[in-house]
């Protein structure tokens, strides 16, 4: 069906079956539960999924909390809802949180505008001084926040 919806562009239904291939691997564990030694581990993983969702709210609300805030103070002139404002927002603060800082987004870089009609990628200069400074700091706020409270929070829910 999907084809015949889009055609000439088949990465949609492509994307959808495997979508698709990954639950039916997910839900054909649910067959080793019947198993003496594996079912009590699938019930074990399923307990831990549930956890982990809780988990994934409070960090979602950490993540929401500095990429607003750094965004907003770093390009300020970014007013419409673009693609690199979602990537300010959500993409950037999740990748942080694993250990990739991205410190040349905050600082000025050489293929910046104070065009106001520039495009994705960040073609908007940052904004420098003070903001910029506090933007740095509510980054190391953040990855001590990250790395040593919620990761040790992780490990203490599976504990």
């Amino acid at each position: 069906i999907l084809r015949f919806i889009f055609t000439g562009r088949t990465e949609f239904s492509h994307g959808c079956y495997v979508f698709s291939l990954i639950l039916f691997f997910i839900r054909s564990t649910w067959f080793l539960s019947m198993h003496e030694k594996l079912g009590p581990k699938i019930v074990m993983i399923s307990k831990m999924i549930e956890d982990l969702l809780y988990f994934m709210c409070i960090f979602m609300v950490y993540v929401l909390a500095y990429g607003i805030a750094v965004q907003s103070l770093v390009y300020p002139d970014v007013t419409e809802p673009t693609y690199s404002v979602f990537w300010g927002i959500f993409v950037r603060p999740f990748y942080e949180t694993f250990g990739e800082p991205s410190m040349e987004e905050i600082g000025a870089t050489d293929k910046c505008t104070n065009d106001t009609d520039a495009q994705w990628p960040y073609d908007h200069c940052p904004d420098q001084g003070a903001k910029t400074v506090f933007a740095l700091i509510l980054k190391s706020i953040y990855m001590v926040l990250t790395h040593v409270l919620l990761l040790n929070l992780l490990i203490a829910m599976f504990n």
